[in-house]
């Protein structure tokens, strides 16, 4: 039978400091004990927020190779793309997105925190590999660079609040596992 309460209702001195934060605390393995583990409501916006992204990437790519920017489509979305995320990012902050999602306090914040880093470091580089200064670039390609820009930091945002929410979460599950 699971239970779900408020770790904020009971006292500080009733809690134990590791059980909350371990699935197996007290375990074991052994029939007949406890065991308790942090969630997390469930967010999907990290998700969405990079499959946005992910989408923003291919049209990038595609106006690159319309317009003569990059060759191929495989170039548009390598490291040298400069509309679109590297194909290996997209994957990596989908993958990260998902885990995000996640209820499991844990998962929810290592997918969250991997993706605000992996967004701001993809803003970051822009500045250090010439990509904003690429003077191939016409102004609505610029437009569309910004708006890709103004996107990545959107989703960071959104990858920040959800790794800050699951931080601050309270609710803890238990879960008898005595046979029945």
């Amino acid at each position: 039978m699971n239970r779900t309460s408020r770790s904020a209702t009971r006292p500080p001195s009733a809690q134990t400091p590791h059980a909350a934060h371990d699935v197996h605390a007290g375990h074991g393995g052994r029939p007949g004990t406890t065991v308790s583990s942090r969630v997390v409501p469930t967010d999907r916006s990290v998700v969405y927020g990079v499959l946005a992204l992910a989408t923003m990437s291919v049209a990038g790519a595609g106006i690159s190779v319309s317009s003569g920017l990059s060759t191929t489509f495989l170039d548009a979305m390598g490291p040298v793309g400069r509309l679109s995320i590297p194909w290996t990012m997209v994957l990596f902050q989908i993958g990260m997105g998902a885990l995000a999602a996640s209820r499991q306090r844990v998962r929810a914040m290592a997918g969250s925190g991997f993706v605000a880093l992996g967004l701001v470091a993809g803003i970051v580089s822009g500045f250090f590999d010439g990509g904003y200064s690429d003077p191939r670039l016409s102004v609505g390609e610029r437009g569309y660079q910004f708006a890709l820009i103004v996107g990545l930091a959107l989703v960071a945002g959104i990858a920040v609040r959800r790794f800050l929410r699951s931080a601050r979460s309270d609710i803890v599950v238990t879960a008898d596992t005595r046979p029945r």
